[in-house]
């Protein structure tokens, strides 16, 4: 007989004994050494439609052993703060090679319309949003099937309101007065399904000798040339004379057009600019004047696909 026949015989006894082991014990006869490994799993966006944002998985899969595996399927979910924003799978069968490493491409379609939920959950959450990548192997081992699981996490933490607080005082002219704006403090308020509030606070300075009414305040709300939130709020405030005064007023953002945001984000690199500008109207003598009090322009950048 020879070296090569009595190998095949081994190798066939070998087999048998695993065969027989697993029907006895009910035991899965591969060993964790065995088991085919996701390598590598990187993640990008593919189109972006009105509807669908693409995901487009590449899943890099390590077979091991000498024999080829079947790998019948692999599915994912991608998960953000919980909410489950994709699902996609592979649509072929694919053989892995023993001892090499196969790489599968997968694509998953994330449905526009939950933006909005995932948006609001990250305000609750602190600005905060846990993305988790999740999904399952299917392996044809002849005798059997085996399913292997696999996970990865990223957290993502961003800071919308930076740079709508500050302290540095700024001079200007209102009519034939002069005014200061001391301050400004900007925070989350109210959180619901259709608007955000922003609560702001501005500390005003009259170093006139004269009071000065202020009738309202009017607002714009951009996020990537798109008009978030605008309008005006109504509360009358008399800054004194030569004295500060405290104005409180609130924005809002409507949350019904984050989709339409998102693909402006999506196709600009994961990049929003943020444009705040807050108008003062004050009556002097029966005159009205407007002037812009602040104006915020700030960058948004998020790695959502980080892993």
């Amino acid at each position: 007989m020879g070296k090569k026949a009595a190998l095949l015989i081994v190798l066939g006894l070998i087999a048998a004994f695993e065969v027989a082991y697993y029907v006895h014990y009910g035991v899965e006869p591969l060993t964790e050494a065995m088991k085919p490994k996701i390598s590598k799993i990187s993640l990008s966006w593919g189109n972006v439609t009105y509807d669908f944002t693409e995901i487009i998985a590449e899943v890099s899969v390590y077979n091991p052993t000498f024999i080829t595996i079947t790998l019948k399927k692999i599915t994912f979910g991608l998960y953000m703060n919980n909410i489950k924003m994709v699902a996609g799978s592979s649509e072929r069968s694919v053989s892995l090679a023993g001892f090499r490493e196969t790489a599968i491409r997968l694509v998953g379609r994330l449905n526009n319309s939950r933006i909005p939920e995932w948006f609001i959950s990250h305000l609750e959450n602190g600005e905060q949003t846990n993305v988790r990548l999740s999904g399952t192997v299917l392996l044809d081992l002849k005798i059997m099937e085996a399913v292997y699981s696999f996970e990865r996490t990223l957290n993502i933490t961003t800071d919308m309101l930076a740079g709508m607080s500050t302290n540095q005082s700024k001079i200007f002219m209102m009519g034939p007065a002069e005014l200061m704006l001391k301050s400004l403090t900007s925070s989350w308020g109210r959180i619901s399904s259709n608007e955000v509030e922003i609560n702001h606070k501005v500390v005003v300075y009259n170093p006139n000798r004269y009071p000065i009414p202020i009738t309202k305040i009017e607002y714009e709300v951009y996020m990537n040339n798109i008009r978030m939130g605008g309008g005006t709020s109504y509360n009358p405030a008399i800054l004194g004379a030569k004295s500060n005064t405290i104005i409180l007023f609130t924005t809002m953002l409507n949350t019904t057009l984050l989709d339409e945001w998102w693909i402006t984000h999506i196709k600009n690199g994961e990049k929003t600019k943020i444009t705040i500008e807050i108008y003062s109207v004050i009556e002097i003598n029966g005159v009205a004047y407007k002037i812009r009090i602040y104006e915020l322009e700030q960058t948004l950048t998020t790695n959502l696909l980080a892993f």
